[in-house]
């Protein structure tokens, strides 16, 4: 551990594997550097006369913002080569959690190292902190393909809940309005059935499903409820339109005769 001037530290060497830096977490890093909070150390690699940032643009950027003029730094020796390939396995546990087009990113940085050549699909995930399929859907787009199909398929099966019918019929006059979903409540559904297969897609993207989407899963579970009941809605609503139109015309015979 020691303190490198920030000047001395270098941010352009490929090694920043965020989507982008959030300005607002800066701001706020920065006010809490003024009254004296203690911030972990940045991570530089250090070629012999350049530090390479690793891990910590967020803080080097508050830093800045609060007027210091440098930062604790875990400091290791390697080439810019080894800054980046080292980044590409950072903030997996800690920091601003990561969005999947950052897990998406480092995954495709290390698998272009030559560091990685020969390497499994479990071994560079373990690096990179994501999950093997995750790995693998980046590695091959067909595997991608396959599991977004499955995927469809599966939510699919799962909203087409067991209907019992009714098997009696009645001769008893029925009016379209007594049951059955109206319009809206249709649209309404078909909308929900569109946006819990997207959250479902995405869900199976990120690599922590219960670390990254555990309240968004819960609530997607309550609409699939939902989705369920409107659908026995509907298969009711047919049911029963079958049974008037039967109905009708057993008196439109009895009529005749």
């Amino acid at each position: 551990m020691k303190v490198v001037r920030l000047d001395q530290i270098r941010l352009d060497g490929g090694t920043q594997m965020r989507e982008h830096l959030d300005q607002n977490v800066v701001k706020e890093y920065a006010e809490k550097m003024r009254q004296g909070e203690v911030f972990p150390p940045l991570i530089t690699m250090f070629d012999g006369s350049t530090h390479w940032l690793v891990d910590g643009f967020h803080r080097y950027l508050a830093y800045q913002a609060a007027g210091k003029q440098g930062a604790n730094c875990e400091v290791h020796t390697g080439t810019q080569e080894d800054a980046i390939f080292m980044a590409t396995s950072v903030n997996g546990t800690h920091g601003l959690q990561r969005s999947n087009a950052t897990k998406k990113k480092c995954v495709e940085v290390a698998l272009a190292s030559s560091k990685t050549a020969g390497w499994s699909n479990i071994k560079i995930a373990k690096h990179c902190a994501v999950s093997e399929t995750f790995v693998a859907a980046i590695r091959d787009p067909e595997v991608k393909a396959k599991q977004a199909e499955n995927m469809q398929k599966h939510v699919e099966k799962k909203a087409k809940a067991p209907v019992k019918l009714d098997s009696t019929e009645t001769d008893t006059p029925v009016k379209l309005d007594d049951f059955g979903p109206s319009d809206e409540e249709i649209r309404a559904s078909e909308r929900a059935h569109n946006e819990f297969l997207e959250f479902m897609q995405e869900a199976f993207e990120a690599d922590d499903v219960l670390a990254d989407t555990s309240e968004k899963l819960k609530q997607a579970l309550l609409e699939l409820h939902h989705l369920k009941i409107t659908n026995n809605g509907l298969v009711n609503t047919n049911t029963e339109l079958t049974k008037m139109v039967k109905s009708l015309q057993r008196q439109l015979d009895k009529v005749k005769k």
